[in-house]
């Protein structure tokens, strides 16, 4: 875990000393699926997900760094939030209706799929409208999705997803 520390540094700066992010449309990165989080390394470095400060930093690491800083922060605690309940629980029933299949009942998603559990609501909020919005090559499973949601069931959604251990 020292060396997961060591070479966290940087990423710190948005996804937090603790993989709780510092910034609301940053990602938590705390408790995430190893697998599916270093197909996003991948894919940052290799230009199949762009970013402008993630694709320049996933193609300066080595495999050994990618590793290790997958490590460190999937074996760190995920926090929940508090949300307005009535909101959360109308987003747990858009969940279980519409997300169970991919990101599990849980909503701690898996090898393919991201954890959903215990991320922040604006960046959740910024994913599904970006699929929503999504053209050409960025169309995904996700874009049918999410154009079928409007922006109350964004919020519910987010609010529920945001509370989930």
């Amino acid at each position: 875990m020292a060396d997961g520390k060591a070479r966290s540094d940087f990423c710190a700066h948005c996804h937090g000393v603790d993989g709780i992010s510092v910034m609301p449309l940053v990602p938590n990165l705390a408790g995430q699926n190893p697998y599916y989080l270093l197909e996003q390394l991948r894919k940052f470095a290799d230009g199949r997900r762009e970013d402008y400060i993630m694709s320049p930093q996933a193609r300066e690491m080595t495999s050994d760094d990618r590793a290790v800083l997958v490590f460190y922060y999937t074996n760190m605690t995920p926090r929940a939030e508090t949300a307005d309940p009535d909101l959360a629980r109308h987003g747990g029933g858009l969940f279980r209706m519409r997300c169970v299949a991919c990101h599990g009942t849980d909503a701690h998603g898996g090898e393919k799929f991201a954890r959903l559990a215990g991320q922040n609501p604006a960046y959740l909020t910024r994913r599904l409208t970006g699929f929503q919005e999504a053209t050409g090559r960025s169309i995904s499973p996700m874009t049918a999705i999410a154009k079928t949601l409007t922006d109350n069931d964004i919020e519910a959604l987010t609010a529920y997803l945001s509370t989930l251990p």
